[in-house]
């Protein structure tokens, strides 16, 4: 049963790494090397990963949005 999580897990990190690599468009990119820069996370894959783990995945998105720095300030936050 461990070593089944355990290559359960190494495929979706390997999945996210893929994702944040070939998967994103550049507006999503910027976000997150914006957050990277103010030290929220490391790394793309840590995003999705503590996103994953929040009991509450759609807070936890609202939050990371919301302390974000905008990137289109033509239109409101919440169209962003």
């Amino acid at each position: 049963m461990y070593w089944q999580q355990v290559k359960s897990e190494n495929r979706y990190d390997t999945a996210i790494e893929t994702f944040c690599l070939k998967g994103l468009n550049q507006e999503t990119v910027a976000i997150l090397e914006s957050m990277h820069t103010k030290g929220t996370y490391s790394s793309c894959g840590y995003f999705f990963y503590d996103v994953r783990k929040s009991e509450q995945p759609d807070v936890k998105l609202l939050e990371t949005a919301r302390s974000s720095e905008r990137i289109n300030k033509t239109i409101s936050r919440e169209d962003e």
